[in-house]
């Protein structure tokens, strides 16, 4: 289970687990104690990976109540009890990549649970080159040159795509804001960061500053299909 915030610690937890095979679980930050415990123990994930800041939530659950559990990670100041992601970025390099097929599992995503408990959509490994070719290609023209920014967070498939499979795909840059998306973090990071390719959703849109954060910026929405547009002189 991934419980972390948007930081390049997601990034290298999400693709060196599928390299060696393992089965990620990007998961909502925002949820309370027992839905994590639910989580964990309907997934049987041995790993959690948890971000220091969100620790407290998943401390809170007795560890007798989570049987499948083996290992906790922190991103973080070390603690007891756990293992430092650091530590695990100073070991030796060295890795065995498991030969997975186009057809095997390659994440799990948990639905909200508006209609029941939640449930773990299982994504394969070929639906990510689909959505990149098909969506972040075919449909948002992105490349190399293009830098992304998502209100959206990792854990939800809109952000997973728009901020770290599709710019990794083609070679582009992405922006990681671990912060909340208020309005006035967002339209910071665009001032800051000058996005090419700017991922939201409607109301976001209705709350936006004046036009200048959004000059020569492609914005694309959350509905669908999805809107997309450029402004300056080489509007298209």
């Amino acid at each position: 289970m991934l419980l972390l915030l948007d930081t390049p610690a997601f990034a290298y937890s999400f693709f060196g687990a599928q390299k060696v095979g393992a089965v990620p679980i990007p998961t909502n930050t925002l949820l309370k104690s027992q839905d994590y415990r639910y989580i964990l123990n309907d997934s049987r994930a041995t790993v959690a990976i948890v971000s220091q800041p969100l620790l407290p939530q998943l401390a809170a659950i007795p560890r007798d109540e989570l049987p499948y559990l083996q290992h906790l990670v922190v991103d973080g100041a070390p603690i007891a009890g756990a293992i430092s992601f650091d530590q695990l970025l100073a070991a030796e390099p060295g890795l065995e990549l498991e030969p997975t097929g186009k057809d095997d599992a390659a994440f799990w995503l948990y639905s909200s649970g508006t209609t029941g408990f939640p449930k773990g959509a299982v994504h394969l490994h070929h639906d990510i080159v689909h959505t990149a070719v098909c969506y972040a290609q075919g449909i948002l023209r992105m490349t190399a040159a293009d830098r992304t920014f998502s209100v959206a967070k990792l854990f939800f498939a809109y952000g997973l795509g728009n901020a770290l499979t599709f710019p990794f795909a083609v070679g582009a840059t992405t922006i990681l804001w671990p912060g909340p998306p208020t309005p006035p973090n967002v339209y910071g990071q665009i001032e800051q960061q000058k996005p090419t390719l700017f991922f939201s959703v409607p109301t976001n849109y209705v709350r936006a500053p004046p036009e200048s954060w959004c000059r020569d910026t492609r914005r694309a929405s959350s509905t669908r299909p999805a809107t997309m547009f450029r402004t300056g002189p080489s509007a298209t």
